[in-house]
């Protein structure tokens, strides 16, 4: 592929892009590969037109390309899809991926240098008028970034897990997701909490969790013992679990009461 893209500097400000090297390898990645001319491509066994922002590749190819692990490379683009950075099609071949914002930073500065080709007086006052709305619109853009909801990545940052427990972490939120009872922040934060009361330990930590997950549980309980022994099972270690539930039930809308327990 010949050519060439602009880079804009807000890559910079965008804190899911530059959360390590990888994140930002995989971007510029699909930046330089995305097509900037229409074409038709055969997707899922059907011809498709290929449209400018638009790219056909798999995580296989990124991650030989760019010698990073091919989950993470999945990680990677599941996040950028669900910031809303791309939107991306599966099959059992490839993947179809949509840069969301392509137009914004290419097409439109492109078509801004043509007009100043063909009239340069006029073109030059409309960039001018352009730049200043653009300008606006970055101002209220970073506003609404700084107001909008904490990311799971923020509280992963906040809390300098260990890569492992991390992970285990990411296998706890996604397994919620599969039996349809998905986390929000806050519930990852009580979460973490209760996993401090529980154990100091992060080998502990992540054994609890990968408990949690062979069962299907929604929070975290202290590690089973083995026969002869019991879990601790105290009331207030079960306040503490029934008002995660609680939290998670209002945020959905749901609002439960304590008096069936006499709290």
């Amino acid at each position: 592929m010949e050519g060439w893209i602009k880079l804009h500097r807000k890559i910079l400000d965008n804190p899911i892009i530059t959360k390590d090297s990888d994140y930002l390898a995989v971007w510029i990645y699909l930046l330089l590969n995305t097509t900037h001319k229409e074409y038709d491509v055969l997707f899922k066994g059907k011809r498709i037109t290929l449209k400018k922002g638009q790219l056909l590749t798999g995580r296989k190819s990124i991650s030989e390309k760019l010698k990073i692990d091919e989950n993470k490379v999945q990680r990677i683009l599941k996040t950028l899809e669900n910031e809303h950075q791309i939107e991306q099609q599966t099959s059992n071949k490839n993947r179809l991926i949509t840069i969301v914002s392509w137009d914004k930073y290419q097409e439109d500065e492109q078509q801004n240098e043509q007009q100043v080709n063909n009239n340069r007086t006029t073109s030059e006052q409309q960039v001018n008028t352009n730049k200043n709305v653009k300008n606006i619109k970055n101002v209220k853009n970073d506003k609404e970034y700084k107001e909008k909801r904490k990311t799971f990545e923020d509280v992963f940052a906040e809390n300098h897990f260990s890569k492992e427990l991390e992970e285990t972490l990411k296998d706890f939120i996604d397994m919620r997701k599969t039996i349809k009872k998905p986390m929000t922040t806050k519930a990852l934060e009580l979460l973490i909490r209760n996993l401090e009361k529980l154990t100091n330990l992060e080998a502990e930590k992540i054994a609890i969790l990968n408990q949690s997950i062979e069962h299907g549980w929604q929070t975290v309980y202290p590690l089973k013992q083995n026969k002869g022994n019991s879990r601790d099972g105290s009331i207030n270690d079960f306040k503490e679990l029934w008002e995660e539930a609680k939290l998670e039930d209002e945020q959905k809308g749901n609002y439960t009461s304590n008096n069936a327990f006499g709290w």
